[in-house]
């Protein structure tokens, strides 16, 4: 006999009867399989967790899950730019600061100013396969290129430098800064690129760390003077 198919008082087959017309479809489809029937629990837009009659055994894990979640916002948040303290907004300023203090000092030739603001135990990189290790050494190093690209040539002064985009990261006394130049000289136009870390020592970011590219000298072609 077909499923959903019920016999009448009589013995004989007929209709589906009414008592067979609220079994559940899911209950037809299944045969034998017993359905338990739940009173109908409306849901609306303002639920924000499993309801318990519908899903008993959801509502413990969604709890766990949510509370899961809800710690992982929290300690999310610091690392977020809007959720940044008054104290990180504050070094970062200082950081950038001190990036433009120092292409503003190596523009116009001052070696000594820039001593200032190198940390004793600076690493620096002289390319292709050199690494500086030590103010002094660091120093001497920045003097020499300081000498031959600037001063030797009488671009103090001249040398102009714009920024990109100045991205920086603060950890307590630590600073990562990544951004680009264009360098502009009487000589020319050069780029660059600065991966620099800084370090807070005695009140002032000190350059602890480097690692930069530079591209080529572009020379600058003096005016058509028919132009």
């Amino acid at each position: 006999m077909p499923s959903g198919m019920a016999r009448n008082q009589n013995g004989s087959d007929g209709k589906i009867s009414e008592i067979n017309q609220a079994i559940p479809m899911k209950k037809r489809m299944m045969g034998t399989n017993q359905v338990s029937i739940r009173p109908a629990v409306r849901l609306t837009a303002s639920d924000d967790m499993p309801n318990s009659e519908i899903f008993p055994n959801l509502v413990p894990v969604y709890s766990i899950l949510m509370r899961k979640l809800t710690v992982a916002v929290l300690l999310a948040l610091p690392l977020a730019g809007c959720g940044e303290s008054s104290d990180v907004v504050a070094a970062k300023t200082e950081v950038e600061a001190t990036i433009h203090a120092w292409h503003d000092l190596y523009d116009a030739g001052n070696i000594e100013a820039l001593g200032e603001m190198i940390d004793p135990e600076v690493s620096f990189p002289v390319p292709p396969s050199q690494f500086l290790q030590g103010k002094d050494a660091v120093y001497a190093r920045i003097q020499k290129d300081m000498q031959d690209y600037v001063i030797s040539r009488d671009f103090q002064g001249k040398r102009k430098t714009l920024y990109d985009r100045i991205v920086i990261n603060v950890n307590g006394n630590l600073a990562v800064a990544r951004y680009g130049v264009n360098i502009t000289d009487p000589g020319g136009v050069s780029a660059a690129l600065f991966t620099r870390v800084f370090r807070k020592a005695g009140g002032k970011w000190l350059l602890l760390s480097e690692h930069y590219t530079v591209t080529p000298l572009t020379t600058i072609k003096p005016p058509d003077p028919k132009k």
